[in-house]
């Protein structure tokens, strides 16, 4: 009796081991798969947050185009209210030539500080050359019309690729 006992009795401890033993393993089990539920959508979210911040990017990208192209109109107060915005002095000063007529003296400045990486700049070069466009087709005068040819012709030329606008060297004409 006393042997059937203490077989009863370690058959109960191996139950029991066993019984911890798949209670630790399918708690290890479900300890992995929250792990790896919790990796897996931080590296979803990562992923959407930096296709988000080529979004944003590219949107304020598109916001100082426009800013530019405002202020290359002769309308003061868009000029005005726009200006503040843009803290590049060499776009400015650009800009005010630009919008002052002295057009060549604006290409000038905008290709200098577009030399130096100013991206801005590179911009206001390819949206001055598209008004300049614009207002020839727009005059009547032949004489005048000629004045913008060679405004034109000498004005630094910009490549538009893969959403970047770079200054197009002389090779490349």
């Amino acid at each position: 009796m006393l042997m059937r006992n203490y077989v009863m009795s370690s058959r109960v401890n191996k139950d029991v081991d066993m019984k911890q033993q798949t209670i630790q393993r399918i708690s290890d089990f479900l300890i992995v798969g929250v792990v790896l539920v919790a990796v897996s959508y931080s590296a979803v979210n990562s992923w959407k947050n930096s296709e988000r911040l080529v979004d944003l990017t590219s949107d304020m990208k598109g916001v100082k185009e426009s800013i530019i192209t405002l202020l290359l109109d002769e309308n003061p107060n868009k000029t005005e209210l726009v200006r503040k915005l843009l803290t590049t002095s060499a776009l400015i000063d650009g800009l005010d030539k630009f919008n002052s007529m002295k057009y060549a003296d604006a290409f000038v400045t905008w290709e200098s500080a577009a030399k130096q990486g100013n991206e801005d700049s590179t911009f206001a070069i390819f949206a001055a050359r598209e008004a300049l466009l614009q207002k020839m087709i727009d005059i009547q005068e032949p004489e005048k019309r000629r004045e913008f040819e060679v405004i034109l012709r000498e004005a630094p030329n910009v490549n538009f690729a893969d959403g970047k606008y770079t200054l197009k060297h002389d090779k490349d004409t």
